[in-house]
């Protein structure tokens, strides 16, 4: 292998590591920290959930994740931002304890400066949520969802998601260090062996001039 390809070679394999410890990196910091909230998960200051209801089919699935834009510092203006048809996460007392619900804006009246919303389910008749915002019950607002990223992260999140995101790359990154220190080894070995070799040939070769010193001088006294 010649140094430009052995270069390109070490440039592409940096490239793999570093890729293998991203996605590593972070199915370690999505499944520690779902393990210890248990429902969702906080990034690059968004919030992702699990959709766990078929209550906003067809648009949003049962399994998907939603990405949602947590509620502003300034609380009164993202509750004014919000309007009809925004879907949007909000805590909600069901069967005696708070779930996380994500239905869609069917209403918004104000009184006394206070809003008042009014939401339900796209797949949901009759069932509604209504609270004001001054109950402080909403999440955010979800921009988006994907069925795909939802069956990513619930698979990470089981067993063998967790081999497959952290003990392979692991593994995968261990064989390859391994594999290089071997032909550092090798190379070390080879080049020791070349030094070596090199010593015995210039050794030969003074052992060589000093015969023929030898020689030289004998014919001289012979003559």
């Amino acid at each position: 292998m010649t140094i430009r390809a052995r270069k390109i070679f070490s440039v592409i394999l940096n490239i793999v590591i570093a890729l293998f410890l991203v996605v590593a990196a972070l199915a370690f910091v999505i499944t520690v920290t779902y393990a210890a909230r248990g429902e969702d998960v906080t990034l690059f200051g968004r919030q992702f959930r699990i959709v766990v209801s078929e209550s906003m089919e067809p648009n949003i699935h049962k399994g998907d994740l939603v990405v949602i834009e947590t509620v502003w510092e300034d609380e009164e203006e993202f509750y004014r931002s919000l309007q009809v048809g925004d879907v949007i996460t909000f805590r909600w007392q069901a069967a005696g304890r708070e779930v996380a619900v994500t239905h869609r804006i069917t209403e918004i009246e104000e009184n006394g400066g206070n809003l008042r919303f009014t939401l339900k389910g796209d797949a949901v008749e009759n069932d509604t949520q209504v609270f004001t915002a001054s109950e402080g019950r909403v999440i955010g607002r979800v921009i988006s969802n994907s069925s795909f990223f939802g069956g990513l992260l619930r698979f990470v999140r089981s067993d063998a998601g967790i081999v497959c995101c952290l003990i392979v790359p692991a593994a995968a990154i261990a064989a390859v260090e391994i594999t290089r220190i071997v032909r550092l080894v090798r190379e070390g070995r080879k080049e020791k062996k070349d030094e070596e070799a090199a010593e015995r040939d210039a050794e030969l070769e003074r052992l060589r001039r000093e015969v023929e010193e030898l020689k030289k001088e004998r014919r001289e006294k012979d003559e």
